[in-house]
């Protein structure tokens, strides 16, 4: 039996970079407010709330009464929240009109064309903050994350590398860059920089999914380092199924068949024995052991759960195969390629389950 059979590291929600909230922040100190000071801190209140229309009301009266860069970010980033981006475009246009040379306007347009996907208009506008104000880390951190966007990985770790000499505590940038290192293939970078990621947040459950990624990745794995990494990952939310998956897969890549049998079950038990994808990936497992009862039995129920995944049909082909039942194999190969006529391995096993049972 062939490893490659197995399947690939779930890695999923370790790579993705979210649109980066920035709050404005609130002034506390003065005893006495003018009205549009009001109206802002209001504004703010309503933001961190959640309440973005009545922040966009309370900035509205904020910007009537002083067109400061603050007000007209104030409302041009309330007005990015709520996706109304032609009327938030209007004002943060306004802003960077009325004040060229500060920043904060140039960054809230561009956190604007984020939102938006426009992200070589962000990455011009992060740029002249970043002219205007060499020294912000913030500034480097919205555009690398735009970098990211792009995969220009490169240029990720390039942003993230200058903000850290600038700030060598901000935790995100340690992980940002071990991202960009994984998808450039640089493992040992990866880890590096994921090992400083979870000494600074010792329960950044992303960090230690990215270090486990390429211990798993790199030309000679260790297994080991990637299974603690995610031990701790179980520790920190013992209800994730995907963490059970994950090490599970990381088991049955390092042939400890049983060890992945028990992480795929409790992946299982905490779905409630509804998820077609766990069912098949233990089954899988199962094959590999050759209790093929065991397995064609979850295999099964995994088609039974969604019968149009023709993956499935090709796994419990699979099974058939080893199990020298090749008549069954063919069928489900067949149904496999009916269901995804582009499946090149289900084709490839059809042809060589034909072979086979010619030969029997």
């Amino acid at each position: 039996m062939k490893k490659n059979f197995l399947f690939p590291l779930l890695i999923s929600g370790c790579l993705t970079i979210g649109f980066q909230h920035v709050l404005l922040a609130q002034n506390n100190s003065k005893p006495e407010r003018n009205e549009p000071e009001t109206a802002l801190d209001k504004g703010t209140e309503e933001i961190n709330n959640g309440n973005i229309d009545a922040a966009i009301d309370f900035y509205k009266i904020a910007v009537s009464e002083n067109q400061s860069d603050t007000t007209l970010n104030a409302l041009g980033y309330a007005l990015t929240l709520k996706e109304d981006f032609d009327h938030a475009l209007e004002v943060l246009n306004k802003s960077v009109e009325l004040y060229p040379n500060s920043a904060t306007s140039f960054s809230y347009r561009g956190i604007m064309y984020r939102k938006q996907g426009n992200f070589d208009a962000a990455i011009a506008d992060f740029s002249q903050a970043i002219f205007l104000a060499p020294k912000e880390t913030v500034y480097y951190i919205n555009r690398q994350e735009c970098y990211m966007n792009k995969s220009e990985f490169h240029k990720v770790v390039d942003d993230c590398s200058k903000a850290i000499a600038i700030d060598p505590k901000i935790q995100r940038l340690y992980r940002n860059r071990a991202t960009a290192y994984f998808f450039m293939a640089k493992f040992d970078e990866t880890i590096a920089d994921a090992t400083q990621a979870v000494v600074l947040d010792p329960n950044d459950v992303q960090s230690y999914t990215l270090r486990a990624g390429a211990n798993v990745t790199k030309e000679q794995p260790d297994y080991a380092a990637a299974v603690s990494d995610f031990t701790k990952i179980i520790e920190i939310d013992p209800r994730e199924a995907e963490s059970y998956i994950s090490r599970g897969a990381i088991y049955a890549m390092n042939e400890e068949f049983t060890n992945a049998i028990s992480d795929y079950s409790k992946a299982i038990e905490l779905t409630e024995s509804n998820n077609a994808n766990y069912l098949s990936e233990r089954g899988k497992v199962y094959v590999l052991m050759k209790d093929f009862e065991s397995g064609l039995n979850d295999l099964n129920r995994a088609i039974i759960l969604d019968p149009t995944n023709g993956e499935y049909y090709r796994n419990r082909g699979r099974a058939h195969h080893y199990a020298q039942q090749h008549q069954s194999a063919i069928d489900d190969y067949t149904k496999a390629i009916e269901l995804a006529p582009d499946d090149v391995k289900a084709q490839e096993y059809l042809a060589e389950a034909k072979e086979k049972l010619g030969d029997s």
